[in-house]
């Protein structure tokens, strides 16, 4: 049996393990995630040589993953979704899942799906743990920076600050400069340009290398010529172009043209416009013709080539314009994808809380009824134990009585009759038929309850019909007479009762002891002869059976 239960749990704590994989099993795999970080194409490159068919279930997802993230890190621009969405789907629960939502949101941000790619950043940070901080510090990072091209720049801010606050905590170099950078970049498409230029001249201090410099100073010369300050755009402009990385030049080019147009240095203006209608596929090409355009350009450009650079010109903004209509589109019908999906996820929503609603009344409802249950169960096997005490008590009390009556010399030992359950009720009937049969139905009481004064002032209240007062002292010397008298009185009752016996019970009980009639405890009690019989009811309800005649009470008391 316990090899069997040992058997059991070892095969549910594999299962379990295996729901929560993080690392694959593949040596390959497990070098590649931790080289993926710093050398993302040579991991593009390994991951290339690796056959996925090779690979057991988990690891051939994981390999996916791998392929993702590398591609990520390496700047290439995620086309599909396929990859991710088959590695979401089976990751469930591993504590690689987070990470795997995170890189979904960079995939859907590629494609142009922004309400998709922030829901699926917004989920990875509802999933994030308190350890993740570099990621966590990811995600924030880059929800402000889509929020900042979809120009939402009030929303973006506090995801981009709250990624610079983590860097901070976890001491990140490299991305505490390029996450001011682009709080800065939010500030200045803001045109919050005082702001903007606090937190690019920080991110230049902490900048490590001289590309990351030249487009930081590029956005500090664009802010100052901005701002009217034509010096100090053109001082921090003029390296800047040389030192360019091949992905920020375009940008770094036509930030220069402009601000060689607004100081008039036309040489400096077509060299740079030039360099930029050399690639007409990239975003700033309209910026390089419009500066050659410029009317104080005419002296360098002859009329043929102004003519080809209206042209030009015309057809790349009427490009633009078309290409922001499809990205429009994209966004519209992404919002529309969007929208469609959270009213199914509102309707699954609702499904599923009505759903919990009947579980959670199913679920309320056994647990009403288990300790309902319960309750009468434990009511019963209390109710059956006081009937047994009571039975005790009652054989014990006759028992007492037949030696009292054949003038014992010793006690008669008590031996308890064994009785079914079923049996108990009748069986204490029987015996209070007994006690109710006695000749002497009211025992004499001793001298030293007769000669009391508490007894004789009793005995004189209820010749003259006064009321015992609840606070009168007279109460207190009753009981007192009764415990020296009787001591196992007040016991014998709370047995017999299960301890249910209250004090208005008890105060009742020491003055049937005492001899009162019931039209004398009426008297007493301030009562009608009703609400005495429903008392005295009640109170031998306590003590034997409900369905006992309430005439049986007196002599039960009175011999105890």
């Amino acid at each position: 049996m316990n090899r069997t239960l040992l058997l059991i749990i070892t095969t549910i704590a594999i299962i379990a393990c295996g729901c929560t994989r993080q690392q694959p099993s593949d040596p390959r795999l497990q070098r590649l995630t931790l080289s993926v970080d710093t050398g993302p194409q040579a991991a593009i490159d390994s991951l290339a040589a690796i056959d996925p068919a090779t690979l057991g279930d988990f690891d051939r997802h994981y390999y996916n993953f791998l392929t993702v993230k590398a591609r990520d890190k390496a700047y290439i621009v995620h086309t599909s979704d396929s990859l991710i969405l088959d590695v979401i789907n089976h990751f469930g629960r591993s504590p690689k899942m987070t990470e795997a939502i995170y890189y979904a949101g960079r995939v859907y941000s590629d494609l142009g799906d922004y309400p998709t790619a922030l829901r699926y950043f917004q989920d990875a940070l509802d999933r994030i743990s308190d350890d993740q901080l570099q990621l966590k510090a990811k995600i924030v990072s880059q929800t402000g920076r889509l929020l900042n091209h979809m120009r939402l720049y009030d929303q973006a801010i506090p995801y981009i600050k709250q990624s610079i606050t983590i860097d901070e905590m976890v001491n990140d170099s490299i991305n505490l400069p390029l996450d001011h950078q682009l709080l800065g970049d939010c500030y200045w498409r803001n045109k919050q340009y005082e702001t903007a230029l606090h937190h690019i001249k920080t991110a230049l201090a902490l900048s490590n290398t001289a590309v990351d410099s030249a487009l930081m100073e590029t956005y500090i010369s664009s802010i100052y010529y901005k701002l009217g300050n034509l010096d100090s755009s053109l001082t921090y402009i003029r390296t800047s172009p040389s030192r360019a990385h091949y992905l920020d030049r375009d940008f770094i080019y036509a930030e220069a043209a402009s601000i060689y147009v607004g100081a008039n240095m036309p040489d400096s203006v077509k060299k740079y416009a030039d360099l930029l209608i050399s690639n007409p596929r990239g975003a700033n090409a309209t910026t390089g013709y419009l500066c050659l355009l410029n009317p104080a350009m005419k002296h360098l450009t002859d009329n043929d080539s102004i003519d080809s650079y209206l042209t030009k010109y015309i057809r790349l903004a009427e490009n633009k314009y078309d290409l922001q209509n499809s990205q429009s589109v994209i966004i519209q019908n992404s919002l529309y994808n969007y929208a469609v999906h959270e009213r199914e996820a509102q309707r699954q929503s609702e499904a599923n809380t009505r759903l919990k609603g009947w579980l959670r009344s199913i679920t309320i409802t056994i647990l009403i009824l288990t300790i309902a249950v319960l309750y009468l169960k434990q009511r019963n096997s209390r109710y059956i134990i006081r009937l047994q005490t009571s039975l005790q008590e009652l054989e014990r009390l006759n028992a007492r009585i037949a030696a009292e009556e054949a003038n014992a010399t010793e006690a008669i030992p008590y031996m308890p009759t064994t009785v079914d359950i079923a049996d108990i009720p009748q069986q204490i009937s029987n015996e209070l038929a007994i006690i109710e049969a006695r000749t002497d139905k009211n025992p004499t009481l001793p001298e030293s309850v007769t000669g009391s004064k508490a007894f004789q002032d009793l005995q004189q209240m209820m010749q003259q019909g006064q009321p015992l007062k609840t606070e009168c002292k007279l109460w207190q010397d009753l009981r007192n007479t009764v415990t020296e008298a009787f001591p196992e009185f007040q016991n014998t009752l709370y047995r017999m009762s299960g301890g249910t016996i209250k004090k208005d019970d008890m105060d009742l009980a020491i003055l049937i002891k005492l001899g009162a009639t019931p039209i004398q405890l009426a008297k007493l009690l301030c009562k009608s002869p009703g609400t005495i019989t429903y008392r005295r009811r009640q109170l031998l309800a306590k003590l034997a059976p409900e369905q006992e005649s309430v005439s049986r009470l007196d002599p039960l008391i009175r011999h105890i």
